[in-house]
Formats: C-alpha cells, sequence, structure tokens
C-alpha cells in the first residue's frame, strides 16, 4: 500500500469511529511497546534526528516526505506509528531496533527540505545530544548470568558506557548520562532477551554533550545481535 493510500485508508477509518481504535490494547502495545519502557516503566520519551532541535520545531516542519528516511545510511530513521500521537503519524523517528545514528553522521539534514532536520556539521553533530542512555541491571547479562559482555562499551564512540571492575574476572557496564549524545548504538548491540538491558530515550530540547577529554572509541560497524547471543 503507497503512503497515500495509507493515510486514505486512516481518513476513512477516522470518519466511522476510528478514534475508538486507540482504545484497543493491542493496537498500543503492538505500535509503540517495542520503544515503551522508561526507568519508570512508563512511554519512552521519541528520539528525533540531530538537528531537529524540539520536538515542537520538528513536527511543526516535518511533512513526512522521509527522505531523511531514504538517505539514512543504517536504517535508524524510520516512519513513525504512535511514538508522537496520531498527529505525528508517518513522521520520522529513530528506531534503534534497526540501526543506530552513526557518529557523526550529518546526511539527514541535508536530505530535510523544509528546515525540520538543520543541517549540522561534523563538529556540531559530534557533540548534539538527542537522548540519554539507560542501564536496567536486572537485565543486563553480567548481572543475570554472570556472563562477561561489553558490547554496549565496545560501541560507544564517547565513552559514556565504560566497563569497570565488578567482581574478580567480571566487569561491569558504567553510564555517563553527560556524555551521551543518544547514537543508539548500545541499544543495537545489547543482547539481551527478551529486553534490552540498555536502551535510549530522546530529550527535548536537544543540547550539547560533554565529552569528556579523551579520544572517542572506534565506532564498530554496528549490526543487529542475533537472537541467541554466542556466549
Amino acid at each position: 500500500m503507497t503512503r497515500r493510500a495509507f493515510l486514505g485508508r486512516l481518513r476513512e477509518l477516522g470518519s466511522i469511529g476510528g478514534p475508538l481504535l486507540l482504545g484497543i490494547p493491542w493496537l498500543t502495545k503492538t505500535t509503540i511497546g517495542r520503544r515503551s519502557r522508561d526507568p519508570g516503566g512508563g512511554p519512552k520519551a521519541p528520539v528525533t534526528p540531530p538537528g531537529s532541535i524540539t520536538l515542537r520545531h520538528f513536527r511543526s516542519n516535518c511533512t513526512g516526505c522521509h527522505r531523511c528516511v531514504a538517505n539514512c545510511p543504517t536504517g535508524v530513521l524510520q516512519p513513525s506509528l504512535l511514538d508522537y500521537g496520531v498527529t505525528g503519524l508517518l513522521k520520522p523517528v529513530l528506531d534503534f531496533s534497526k540501526g543506530y545514528c552513526e557518529y557523526p553522521c550529518t546526511i539527514c539534514g541535508g536530505a530535510c527540505p523544509t528546515g525540520a532536520i538543520s543541517k549540522l556539521s561534523e563538529e556540531q553533530k559530534s557533540i548534539t545530544k538527542i537522548g540519554r542512555v539507560y542501564l536496567v541491571k536486572e537485565d543486563c547479562i553480567v548481572f543475570t548470568r554472570g556472563t562477561p559482555c561489553g558490547a554496549c562499551a565496545e560501541i560507544c564512540p564517547t565513552q559514556a558506557i565504560r566497563m569497570v571492575a565488578y567482581r574478580p574476572g567480571l566487569t561491569q557496564p558504567l553510564t555517563d548520562e553527560a556524555s551521551c549524545v543518544g547514537c543508539g548504538g548500545c541499544e543495537l548491540v545489547c543482547p539481551a532477551r527478551p529486553k534490552k538491558a540498555v536502551y535510549v530515550a530522546g530529550i527535548d530540547p536537544h543540547r550539547a554533550a560533554s565529552i569528556p577529554n579523551r579520544p572517542p572509541s572506534p565506532t564498530k560497524d554496528a549490526s543487529p545481535p542475533p537472537e541467541e547471543f554466542p556466549f
């Protein structure tokens, strides 16, 4: 189904009582459930593209043309469902189950024709904070299985996640919210199942991260982990 046809179908549903659809529990669960958790268990704030400045600015100026989605090299930009509510349907959102925001890629800002995503320099992009990292120790395999990991620390370009001593022969992840830029690489590669132990939630407005005075970790090629982690 084309985007135009899909929107037309939604208008038809609206005219015959579509708002009732929002009350169906399975709809809420299936459309936003994969990005729904925050430390308090509530809805997780959506992560908007770097350069979108504020949620209000992005929603007001984005037309949903999907040029940023089509040009995103890692596939992290995806058409949203209910992440922004019904009025934000199909506007791009970062989905870290699909990819991560490459550091310091600026392609989406260059592709945006409306200014909803401002064009950033690589230097600006490298310190632009679009989200913050959360670690849920109860889901981390280091704690639940006593298994060495560190995938999240390896992928982090700003060392916002580092491995520190935990017990003999085992290290644990330690997060530094101030230096996290919200790229989502850690969430993508986290092997914990059924819930990711580390994830990124959006912040509003975007701001500058406090990058430590140390060389960034090299960003390795990130791809979604296998269904069963090889430990």
